[in-house]
């Protein structure tokens, strides 16, 4: 009996483990959308208020290397994807990269609009899969 009760207890935590690990990969997508959000929001103000180079923008945000570095650091593909517009930054004029930068931040909007329906998909999704049958096995090994 004592067996049966330890088992159990394992298959309810590899069912919260579960849920946790599923929900891990659509969170850090979610996080890297609203950072390049963050980034591309900080880069269209300071070149509309203070006309600031691209260069010691992206350097301000962390990020040595220009443009190319920002997207070689993007890891998923809808993300790069939206802001595959990027590189024409810093090649024309203020008001072009302005405009640029407007069209960035709308569709990461979206992108970010989109990937927390799918978190919140994700997350009841993966609580019914992980915790759900981990307690069904339980039930049937008791």
């Amino acid at each position: 009996m004592i067996v049966k009760l330890i088992g159990s207890v394992v298959m309810l935590l590899c069912g919260v483990l579960y849920a946790k690990n599923a929900q891990r990969a659509e969170f850090l997508e979610l996080t890297q959308a609203e950072r390049l959000l963050e980034i591309f929001k900080y880069i269209k103000n300071e070149i509309e208020e203070f006309d600031t180079p691209l260069y010691a923008l992206l350097k301000n945000c962390g990020i040595d290397g220009g443009v190319d570095a920002l997207l070689s650091q993007i890891a998923y593909e809808n993300l790069k994807k939206a802001v595959s517009e990027a590189q024409k930054l810093g090649r024309g004029y203020k008001k072009e990269d302005i405009r640029i930068c407007g069209r960035l931040v709308s569709a990461l909007e979206n992108e970010k609009n989109r990937l927390k329906e799918r978190v919140r998909e994700t997350r009841a999704i993966s609580r019914v899969k992980g915790i759900g049958i981990s307690a069904a096995a339980v039930i049937l090994l008791l």
